[in-house]
Formats: C-alpha cells, structure tokens, sequence
C-alpha cells in the first residue's frame, strides 16, 4: 500500500514539500510568512492548523500538536485539518500517531476524502479494528473509490479471507510499525505476501541503499518479533530497500 497525500490550499502549498519529507524545508523567512498569513485567515481554526503544522513541521512538536487540537476544537468536522495533521507525524516516521489521530477522525468526520484516507493507512498497517469500521462505511456511500483506495478495499478482502491467521500478521506489523518509529522511517509502501505453503509475510519498503541499515532494521525486528512472542507463528516480517 501507498501513502495519502496532502490536502491543498494557499498555504498548505507552501507546507507541501516539508509534509512528503518530514523534514523542515523552509527557510526561516517562509516558516514566519506562512504564520503571518495563516494568521490572516477569515476563520481562525484554519490559521491555528496551519501553524500548527507549521511548528510539527520544524521539530515544536508539542506545540504544533496543541494549535492542531485547538483548530480541532474550533471545527471538529474539517477534513483538512485532520488529514494534514496526520499526514505530518507520518512522515516524521511517528506512525502510531498518526493512526491514533485518524482514528478520532473517523468518529468527527464521515467525508469520503477522509474516510478514503482511512483505508488506505488502515491497510498500510493491517490495522484490522479501523479497517472493519470504516470500510462498509466508505463501501455504503456508493462512490468511485481512487485507485489507491480501491487497492486498499482489495487488501481488506485479503485479509479477511485468512481468518484466525490474520491476528499474526497483524502483531508482526504492529512490530514492524516499532521499529520504523525507531528509525524515524516514512512511509513508502507495505505488502503483504504468502509462500503458497501458509507462510504470511509484512514487508515495509525503506528508500534506501544502505545495506547495514537494512541489516539493524531487520535484526531489530526479530527482537522485537521474540519479544512479542511471534517466533512461532506462520508470519514473518521484514525490512526490504525501495526498487527501482
């Protein structure tokens, strides 16, 4: 599965790039501009999301997380802001957050947009409890479902077919999901695979060429896989670099 992307105005354009990074790419000037102008906005849940995401996006997070909660007070039902939100802890590699946030989400806001962004995280991390409610939720509005989305929908299918077995698969992402936080790793994309013999697999694409990376990735995992008592299960988990 792939990640969403985030939702545009005015000013989230100028956030664009920083969000898809997880990184700070603006220069001290720009950071205060999108402030100052985010400040000017008719409504001001709008302008306290966007410095709020601002500060997440130069390492306040504290603070950005505070102004993003108040634009929620403010407008509990604004997509937007909830997407964006998400979408910065994501990739600053804070994936848990993220699904915490969006699972608040879906109980303020039943917009196909952000339900559709829903799915596509849910399935990016076999997160079966968000998958099952939102799912017949998106499928009962009887709309066109993005490529990606739909991709997800097919995922949810999969999984459900495997039954009992899926509750594994679902730890191992779980411990996948640790150490990726670890690492501060964003998302690229997830599978999920089978031998044909009942052997499952979650693998978690990394960008990048570092083969010691990918070595303390994967011997991390297995830690933490012993730790959470899935030595002996039918899944596996695993670090693979980004093709080409």
């Amino acid at each position: 599965m792939s990640a969403p992307k985030p939702k545009s105005n005015e000013w989230i354009q100028l956030l664009t790039p920083s969000l898809l990074e997880g990184k700070n790419l603006l220069s001290e000037f720009e950071a205060k501009r999108v402030i100052a102008g985010s400040k000017k906005l008719p409504d001001r849940y709008q302008g306290l999301g966007i410095e709020g995401l601002v500060k997440i996006i130069c390492g306040d997070i504290d603070e950005g997380v505070e102004l993003c909660e108040r634009s929620i007070l403010l407008a509990p039902q604004d997509q937007v802001t909830w997407a964006n939100y998400a979408l910065a802890f994501a990739n600053k590699g804070i994936h848990s957050k993220q699904l915490e946030i969006l699972r608040r989400a879906v109980d303020a806001v039943r917009e196909p947009e952000l339900l559709s962004d829903v799915i596509i995280v849910a399935a990016f991390w076999i997160d079966m409890d968000l998958l099952n409610k939102v799912v017949p939720m998106y499928i009962a509005m009887e709309i066109q479902p993005s490529e990606t989305c739909a991709a997800a929908i097919s995922t949810f299918d999969k999984l459900l077919s495997l039954g009992e077995q899926v509750k594994d698969l679902e730890e191992v992402a779980k411990a996948v999901r640790k150490v990726a936080e670890r690492h501060n790793l964003p998302p690229v994309s997830t599978q999920v695979g089978d031998d044909g013999y009942g052997m499952l697999a979650f693998s978690f694409v990394v960008d990048t060429d570092d083969v010691a990376l990918l070595s303390t990735l994967n011997d991390q995992l297995v830690e933490e896989m012993i730790g959470s008592g899935l030595e002996t299960s039918n899944c596996i988990g695993f670090f693979e670099p980004k093709g080409e």
